[in-house]
C-alpha cells in the first residue's frame, strides 16, 4: 500500500478475491434453491396422491352395497373402482361414482391420459359418466408385479375391503401409498 492510497494491482486482487467469493455464494445458493425446488416437487406429488388417496376412500365409506349397480366393484385389472352411493337417504344407491386410471381400452369408463386417475359421477341411467374430472395431476406408476408380469392394480377388493394403492415416481424414486377401506354401510 503506497502512503496515499491502494494501487492498482492490490484493487484488482481484491476484486478479483471478491467476485470469487461471489461466484462460489451464489452457486451455492443457485445449488440449493434446486434442492430445495425437487423436494418440494416430490412433496406435491405425495401430498396429491394422498388427497387423491382420501377422495377415493370416502367415496368407498360412503357407498351403499344393496345389490346389482350399488355394489363394490373392481374392473380391468384393478384400474377401475365403482361404487353407488345413496345421496337422498332412501338406503337405495342413486348415484354411481367410478374412479379408474387412464388409458386405452375398449371399455368407454377408462379413457383419459394413461396413469392419470380419473372420476366420474352419474346415475344408474347414465353409465357413460359425463361428468369426467381427473383427480390427480400426477402418475400412477405402480412397479410391475414379478408373479403375473402386470402391474399391480390400483384397485383390489377382497372379503368387502377395498385396497387403494398409488405409486408415485419422482427423480427415479418411487413412493407407494397403501390403504385398506372397509364401507360403512354395508348390509
Amino acid at each position: 500500500m503506497s502512503k496515499y492510497g491502494f494501487t492498482l494491482v492490490e484493487v484488482m486482487v481484491a476484486i478479483t478475491v471478491f467476485t470469487l467469493v461471489m461466484i462460489a455464494a451464489g452457486g451455492s445458493f443457485i445449488s440449493v434453491q434446486r434442492a430445495w425446488q425437487r423436494q418440494r416437487a416430490t412433496i406435491d406429488r405425495i401430498q396429491n396422491a394422498r388427497w387423491a388417496t382420501e377422495i377415493i376412500t370416502n367415496g368407498i365409506r360412503h357407498s351403499t352395497a344393496s345389490g346389482g349397480w350399488g355394489d363394490i366393484v373392481v374392473q380391468n385389472n384393478g384400474r377401475t373402482l365403482r361404487v353407488g352411493i345413496d345421496t337422498n337417504g332412501d338406503n337405495l344407491p342413486d348415484t354411481r361414482v367410478v374412479y379408474w386410471r387412464g388409458g386405452t381400452s375398449s371399455d368407454a369408463i377408462v379413457d383419459g391420459y394413461l396413469g392419470y386417475l380419473y372420476r366420474g359421477v352419474g346415475d344408474n341411467n347414465n353409465q357413460a359418466h359425463p361428468t369426467r374430472q381427473q383427480l390427480a395431476n400426477f402418475v400412477v406408476d405402480n412397479p410391475i408385479n414379478p408373479l403375473t408380469g402386470n402391474p399391480y392394480p390400483i384397485f383390489e377388493e377382497s372379503g368387502g375391503v377395498v385396497t387403494i394403492r398409488l405409486t408415485v415416481k419422482r427423480d427415479n424414486r418411487s413412493y407407494t401409498l397403501r390403504t385398506q377401506v372397509r364401507p360403512r354401510n354395508r348390509d
